[in-house]
C-alpha cells in the first residue's frame, strides 16, 4: 500500500515534475519520474528503500535513465 500512495508525497513536497506508480505484478512496482531534473538516483532511491524496509522485506531496484529529467525505477521485493 505504501508504494501505491508514494507519488502523493512527491507532489506535496515539490512543485515540478510528475511521479506515477504502476503495480506491475504481485511484488513489483514501476515508479515513473518525468520532467524532474533532480538527483533521483540517491535521494529517491533511499526513500523507496526505506518504504520497503519498513515492511520487513528486502528489495531490489533498477533505474532506467530516459534523459536528464526522466527516469523509471523498478522495485521488486
Amino acid at each position: 500500500r505504501v508504494l501505491s500512495v508514494g507519488p502523493k508525497g512527491w507532489q506535496m513536497s515539490i512543485n515540478f515534475g510528475q511521479v506515477e506508480a504502476h503495480k506491475d505484478g504481485e511484488r513489483r512496482y514501476i515508479y515513473r519520474f518525468r520532467n524532474m531534473p533532480a538527483f533521483l538516483d540517491t535521494v529517491t532511491l533511499g526513500v523507496l528503500e526505506g518504504a520497503i524496509r519498513m515492511t520487513g522485506e528486502r528489495g531490489s531496484y533498477r533505474i532506467a535513465r530516459r534523459d536528464i529529467g526522466d527516469r523509471d525505477i523498478e522495485i521488486r521485493w
